[in-house]
């Protein structure tokens, strides 16, 4: 058997907890208890520490949960003397899904629900945000308790099957007793958990319900109690001596499961049920890179005096207004994406244009011409930094591991596009310097005709995000690489043979290097399609080819080959 504290409130239970987040992991180690769970009144402030404690007492599994405040069958957000009562309820989450869903219940009665300091939710609202999530009926303020302590067990009973209804499986009811030797400390509480107590483990037999103990801890050893005692007189602005003050039992620390165990001998399911929730628990991590603000750079304008925010959407758009359009690329139906992918169509035209013209440059050098083809290489770039600047913003609002890896896709395209412009550029200012025999311009225009090719098949792969299309572009990509490479050689022997000058054949080289990189590029774009389109087989692919590409490079495009054909099919 095995015994965890699944209601444990810290000092971010604000003047009611007494226990530090370090103390209770290293105790819960020192008793041998296998996790320990965080559940502070109405709010998370101090998950971030339990994990980062949690990280050096890996021997505790860290749960998040909350002691929640919920409205009496009232809308939260009525806020008068009429609407103040509320119940306890325990939420635990139980994967990353369910913290999620913990933030937005919590968040939601912080925003829309806080009176008189108590952050409260409606049932609509746990109707609402209830996957991933464990409840437990709580402490002696929650909603069963009360109406067994009223006398009432037919609603007690409704509001059981109410709860069944929502977690299923995942609800328990909760027990608990304090019973006290020490001197002035409450006889009450306990008088009154033993009254409602029998009673919930018959009604969790009548409706089929676990029942869990747990012992609303709030500080951490037996020794500490009179230092809680002395924190609740603060915050009830009471003095020690007042004997109508509010006093706890002096009991409510982290016991050790042979104290639970005496506290129930005849229901040691109670302490063995902890250990059910324990295994449902998922490991997840709940750290992620700083959100923030992105600043606008004055708007820059497009070709055909388009404006730039046309097409991107300024950072005073709010997201939730981009959303509802049709899917345009990788299936995603958000006018956000729908402005990324408008946005990388036009670097790529642009893109695509310019390398073409740059072909020209070369049979005949242009001055004007190639300040035009600079002139639309800094459009480009502007685009790409607007563009990446925009998906900085977007990657704050977006959620689901889908849409990530979309947003990482967009990242891939935009980079590749922005390298196209580039090496565009690169040609123009080698064909300023460059004088070629007729021999190399006749091989540089079936070279043209290949790479007008290659860009065509590139520009309709993503235009329609069409696999088909994809999958032609590396062995139309095979072809200019060995092109380039008999292209090389040749060249290389008219250096030798003196037939042309060091200074033109070195920017032939150099001219023949950033047409092989604009190949390899638009490969790189039509693999990234392909990977998205068959989202079962990324991982797979990917892990293989990093194995391949670690081991002998000379063998590396052979091996990739066969891989490719393995996943995809005969080229």
């Amino acid at each position: 058997m095995s015994f965890t504290h699944l209601h444990v409130h810290t000092q971010y239970s604000i003047l009611d907890g007494q226990a530090s987040i370090d103390n209770l992991f290293a105790r819960a180690e020192e008793l041998g208890q296998s996790a320990l769970a965080i559940t502070d009144h109405g709010n998370l402030y101090g998950v971030k520490e339990f994990f980062k404690f949690a990280k050096k007492h890996p021997a505790v599994k860290p749960i998040i949960g909350c002691e929640i405040y919920v409205t009496r069958g009232y809308d939260h957000k009525l806020k008068d003397q009429a609407h103040r009562a509320y119940y306890h309820l325990i939420l635990l989450a139980k994967d990353y899904q369910g913290y999620k869903n913990l933030v937005k219940i919590v968040s939601t009665g912080h925003i829309e629900g806080m009176y008189y300091g108590k952050p409260r939710v409606r049932h609509e609202v746990l109707e609402q945000y209830h996957e991933g999530l464990i409840c437990s009926s709580a402490c002696m303020a929650g909603e069963i308790p009360q109406k067994i302590l009223a006398g009432d067990l037919q609603a007690a009973g409704e509001a059981i099957q109410w709860h069944k209804r929502l977690f299923g499986d995942d609800y328990y009811l909760e027990v608990m007793l304090h019973k006290t030797e020490v001197p002035g400390q409450s006889q009450e509480v306990y008088e009154r958990e033993k009254e409602y107590t029998e009673v919930l483990f018959d009604l969790a037999e009548q409706y089929g319900v676990k029942v869990i103990a747990t012992n609303d801890v709030h500080f951490v050893r037996k020794e500490d109690g009179p230092v809680h005692d002395r924190l609740i007189c603060l915050n009830t602005n009471a003095f020690i001596d007042d004997p109508g003050r509010l006093r706890y039992t002096q009991q409510e620390y982290l016991k050790s499961e042979e104290e639970m165990l005496a506290l129930f001998p005849e229901h040691p399911e109670a302490i063995a049920n902890t250990q059910e929730i324990v295994d449902k628990v998922e490991s997840y991590s709940i750290d992620r890179d700083p959100v923030l603000p992105v600043y606008e750079r004055a708007s820059m304008k497009l070709v055909k005096d388009r404006d730039m925010d046309e097409v991107i959407p300024s950072a005073a758009s709010s997201v939730k207004q981009l959303e509802g359009l049709n899917p345009v690329f990788f299936s995603t139906p958000a006018l956000a994406f729908n402005a990324c992918y408008e946005a990388l169509l036009e670097m790529f035209r642009m893109a695509n244009n310019n390398i073409l013209l740059a072909f020209d440059q070369v049979r005949a050098y242009d001055k004007e011409q190639a300040g035009e083809i600079r002139r639309d290489e800094n459009v480009v770039d502007a685009i790409a930094d607007k563009l990446s600047n925009y998906l900085v913003q977007l990657s704050s609002h977006i959620t689901g591991d889908k849409n990530v890896e979309i947003e990482d896709q967009y990242y891939t395209v935009l980079s590749e596009f922005e390298r196209l412009s580039d090496h565009a550029v690169n040609i123009v200012e080698e064909a300023e310097n460059a004088s070629l025999s007729a021999d190399a311009l006749a091989e540089l225009d079936v070279l043209k005709d290949l790479i007008s090719k290659v860009l065509e098949v590139t520009g309709k792969a993503f235009k329609e995000c069409s696999f088909e299309s994809a999958r032609k572009i590396e062995p139309l990509e095979e072809v200019v690489d060995d092109m380039v490479v008999a292209m090389r050689q040749r060249h290389l022997e008219r250096l030798k043979k003196g037939t042309c000058s060091i200074v033109s054949g070195t920017e032939f080289l150099n001219m023949l290097s950033d047409i092989e990189r604009i190949s390899d590029i638009c490969s790189n774009v039509g693999t990234a399609i392909i990977v998205r389109i068959h989202p079962e087989m990324k991982h797979e692919i990917h892990e293989y080819i990093s194995k391949l590409h670690a081991g002998n490079d000379e063998n590396f495009n052979r091996e990739y080959k066969e891989a490719y054909k393995y996943y995809f099919g005969e080229l």
